[in-house]
């Protein structure tokens, strides 16, 4: 859990996203993957449900209203838990998405985040209570209108191929690489992959 403060708008920022939840009390941030750029302001959330590039910026801040945001990184494994508990879990989206979205935060979501908040008080009590309140977020994520995206992305199993490229990426992060080469290695157990490459199917990240 981190609770970021930001006086001013910031430029953007390059990063390489994981699975998050991040919550804005105060201020104004977007985010972009890919060519798809989401906005997200008070009372709002980005949730990113998968390991991707993005460019990340604050535009509204001020000394006076500083931008605040609550960010939780997203344990597919509790989700998984959470989805085989549920005596009606939610069905899985036909349509994957992109893996991330915006979402408005209000009702239990909203106590979830300020209990958390209050938690740093208690030190003693985080080692306890924390893990309780960030299954029950992942529960109120699954019981939303996003559940059955949420279900499908933790449900997924991505490839060994998919990870090496994941892997690959992040570690040559400055470094510029073709999209060719990282399909190249997120095809590399794919069966069949050179005949698609002949028919003009071999696919990028």
């Amino acid at each position: 859990m981190a609770i970021l403060r930001s006086d001013r708008p910031k430029p953007p920022v390059h990063m390489i996203s994981r699975p998050a939840l991040c919550i804005v009390a105060q201020g104004a941030k977007w985010a972009t993957f890919g060519t798809n750029q989401l906005e997200y302001r008070a009372g709002q959330a980005l949730v990113v449900g998968i390991e991707t590039p993005s460019v990340g910026r604050v535009f509204e801040a001020s000394p006076g209203q500083p931008c605040l945001v609550l960010a939780l990184e997203l344990d597919l494994g509790i989700i998984r838990s959470v989805i085989e508990e549920l005596e009606d879990p939610p069905v899985l989206a036909g349509d994957p998405g992109c893996g991330v979205w915006v979402a408005d935060i209000g009702g239990p979501l909203t106590d979830c985040a300020v209990r958390l908040v209050r938690l740093m008080d208690t030190p003693k009590a985080i080692r306890m209570v924390y893990p309780l309140i960030i299954r029950e977020i992942c529960y109120w994520l699954l019981a939303g209108p996003k559940g059955g995206e949420v279900a499908r992305l933790a449900l997924a199993s991505p490839s060994q191929g998919v990870i090496a490229a994941m892997h690959r990426l992040r570690m040559n992060f400055r470094t510029p690489m073709k999209i060719e080469d990282l399909a190249d290695v997120a095809q590399a157990d794919v069966p069949g992959r050179h005949e698609c490459r002949e028919r003009g199917l071999h696919g990028g990240l």
